[in-house]
This record gives structure tokens, C-alpha cells and sequence, in this order.
């Protein structure tokens, strides 16, 4: 943190550091957006800004996310992998738009690029996924989307030079074990093969992190709603467009393409990034990176629930030490520090 970045009050001139020192619940917003990630790791737990609540909120996210599972399914033989991404982020816009749209007009100048980099990233995990889903099985597929939980810390550091607790890091190794005997505890053997879907997957898996460290690096308070939706925006239009360009067909006849296009639009789309911008600002990105690896626990529960899969055998240790990640997370230990 800078020291320079200051606060007025009847008392004269308060830093953020000095503020953040005394460590107090009541931590001003100003100073939040102004921490680092070892202070917003300590005041997670308890903190004004962050806590259980949050967490349990942002829970949602993946929840959605592992509900739409079934809904695509179903529509890759019938529309494109750029297609399908163009009709459900355009169902997102259409429905979020009435409500964020007017947002824009009072959006910060300073923060259209961040939004518009923000949703190319978001662009490309997406398109990486329905391209890797083509070439690979979806077990697969689902452990190497993954690895974003522990690609979150690591690019966050090497990157975003964010410092990463122990704690942190341990519980994202064990969430990646836990999502191992998940997607390969069903009773078949480890295939050791590398495919093109695979090279599709793990750049998939980079983007989702890149674009949950944007969103902690840039989304705001005064500006979330606006900042989704040009993220949406920029989605639609490029899976638009490259629909148009690559693939066949831009408007499906079948009206389950439709249906479950919408349904995944509406709530796995625009209502779990709305939490999400909302949200995630409110904790951190490496908390946020484990809440988001229970996505295959709701995706194998929706997958039970409408298509008659069930967790066996290991699988339900991978579950638990999902969860036990989860809890990991929550409790007080000593944050990791910022690199200088």
C-alpha cells in the first residue's frame, strides 16, 4: 500500500496504513480498496467487508454454474460451441439490461478498459471450455477446469504480485485432490494421454483465474453493475461474431437450444456474475478461488438430480475434501505477505 493515499476527517489527515494498523472490524471502504491481499486475507474472517456471509453468498455462484451443467449438455449437437456461448450471454444482456444499462451513464471514464479487458478474458475461458468440451470427455474436462483454484494464487503472485497465505495454498492443493477423486474415482483407471482438448482446458482454466483476479483488481463498488454488463457485452458480441464467421449456424430451430439457452442465460449467466461482481469484492481472490472449486460438487448433484448420475466410491471423498477446503479457508491463521 502508498502511503499517500489518505483520508480527510475533523482530526486532519489519516492514512490508510495508519487506519489499517489499529486493525479494527470497522475498516473504512476506502481502505479496503486500498489494502493488500494479507490484510484482506486477515479481515476476511471477521472484517466489515468480508466474512462468512460473503463467502456463503458467493456460494451461489457455483451453484449456478453447476445447475447449467445439464442445460448445455444437451445443445452442442444441435448449435456450435461459439454459438451456444453467443445465445446465452446475449439471453444475459437482454435480461440484465434494463436494470444495469442506465449504470452506464455515471460509469468512471477510467474503468471502461478494465471492463471491456476483463470481459475478453471471461470471453476466452468460455471459448476455450466449449472448444476443449468437443475434443475431451467431460470428466476430464471438469479436473483441469480445476486447476483455476490453484492457478488464482499462482498468477495472482506472479502477476498481480499478491502475497498467498499457507493456509491458502494448502487448501488449494487439497481442493485439487479433491477434484481428482472426483472426475477419476469412478472406477476407471488414469488415461495418460494429452490431447488437443486438454491444451483447450488449461487455457480455459488460466482465464477463469485471470478473470477472478480482474474482477478483484478492478470491480468497485460505484461501478459494479456497469462493469458486468459491458463484461456480458463483450462476450455476446465476440461469440457472435465468431460464430458468424466459423460455424454454420447462428440461430438454432430446435426450441430446447432455445429454452436452455435462456435458463442458462438468465440465471447461470447473469445472475451468478451479478453475485459474483457483487460480491467478490467484499473477500478476496484466493477465497473466492476455492468457493468457485465446488462448481463439480453442484454439477454432479444437478447431474443426479436430472440425468440419474451419482457420486460412487472415491468420489465422495472428493467431495468432502472440497468442503474441507472450504472450511479451510475460513479460519484465522497467519496471511501470507506481499512481495516487494
Amino acid at each position: 500500500m502508498s502511503g499517500d493515499k489518505t483520508e480527510r476527517s475533523a482530526i486532519g489527515v489519516i492514512t490508510c496504513d495508519d487506519i489499517v494498523s489499529v486493525r479494527q472490524v470497522t475498516l473504512p471502504d476506502l481502505c479496503w480498496d486500498h489494502a493488500d491481499e494479507r490484510t484482506r486475507n486477515e479481515m476476511t474472517p471477521t472484517g466489515r467487508r468480508g466474512g462468512l456471509s460473503s463467502d456463503a453468498v458467493l456460494l451461489l455462484v457455483p451453484a449456478l454454474w453447476g445447475w447449467g451443467y445439464p442445460l448445455i449438455r444437451g445443445s452442442m449437437d444441435a448449435i456450435g460451441p461459439l454459438g451456444f456461448l453467443w445465445l446465452r450471454f446475449l439471453t444475459a444482456v437482454v435480461a440484465l439490461a434494463p436494470v444495469l444499462a442506465p449504470r452506464l451513464r455515471t460509469m468512471q471514464a477510467g474503468t471502461w478498459r478494465p471492463a471491456l479487458t476483463t470481459g475478453v478474458a471471461l470471453f476466452l475461458a468460455y471459448a476455450f471450455l466449449n472448444w476443449g468440451l468437443v475434443h475431451t470427455t467431460t470428466a476430464r474436462a471438469g479436473f483441469i477446469i480445476g486447476l483455476r483454484v490453484v492457478m488464482v494464487p499462482a498468477i495472482g503472485a506472479l502477476v498481480f504480485r499478491l502475497g498467498v497465505s499457507g493456509r491458502v495454498g494448502i487448501a488449494a492443493l487439497v481442493s485439487v485432490l479433491g477434484l481428482g477423486f472426483i472426475f477419476l474415482g469412478d472406477g476407471g483407471g488414469l488415461r495418460i494421454a494429452f490431447g488437443p482438448g486438454d491444451v483447450f482446458m488449461i487455457a480455459s482454466a488460466a482465464c477463469f483465474a485471470v478473470h477472478v483476479l480482474l474482477v478483484d483488481r478492478y470491480a468497485r463498488r460505484d461501478d459494479l453493475e456497469a462493469f458486468l454488463l459491458v463484461q456480458l457485452v463483450v462476450v455476446a458480441a465476440l461469440a457472435g461474431l465468431g460464430a458468424t464467421m466459423f460455424e454454420a449456424r447462428l440461430w438454432p430451430s430446435e426450441p430446447a437450444v432455445w429454452r436452455d439457452a435462456s435458463l442458462a442465460g438468465v440465471f447461470a449467466t447473469g445472475l451468478a456474475f451479478w453475485i459474483q461482481n457483487r460480491f467478490q469484492p467484499r473477500t478476496t481472490a484466493n477465497h473466492t478461488g476455492i468457493i468457485f472449486s465446488t462448481e463439480p460438487v453442484f454439477a454432479a448433484l444437478f447431474g443426479f438430480l436430472y440425468l440419474g448420475e451419482r457420486l460412487v466410491g472415491w468420489q465422495w471423498m472428493g467431495a468432502g475434501l472440497i468442503i474441507a477446503a472450504m472450511l479451510m479457508v475460513q479460519g484465522k491463521g497467519r496471511p501470507g505477505r506481499r512481495r516487494s
